[in-house]
């Protein structure tokens, strides 16, 4: 046997505007943030070894281990580091190297 609840209409409204508002803030950081990137050099990350999270004037940054390959490859190598706005962190994207523009 299935039984019904009703809510009292001031609650379902009040459940209503929450929701909105919660939607609301989730959608915003995409608006605000935009597409920021930020170059990241090797030294910038104090030449870590280990792919982890560093802070970088004053943001997160997300070092993967494929920029550390790079980087070893190439230590004068610039990243663009690119906000993802979920997480809060800039995370690697393409590099650049000297000379090449890649």
């Amino acid at each position: 046997m299935s039984e019904t609840f009703r809510v009292p209409a001031q609650a379902q409204k009040s459940r209503s505007q929450s929701n909105q508002l919660r939607k609301t803030v989730r959608m915003q950081p995409h608006r605000a943030q935009g597409n920021k990137v930020m170059k990241v050099s090797y030294s910038d990350v104090g030449r870590t070894k280990t792919a982890r999270v560093v802070m970088l004037k004053g943001h997160r940054v997300r070092v993967d281990q494929q920029a550390i390959k790079v980087w070893k490859e190439n230590p004068d190598a610039v990243f663009n580091a690119v906000l993802d706005a979920h997480t809060r962190e800039y995370r690697m994207s393409g590099h650049e190297t000297s000379g090449s523009g890649v």
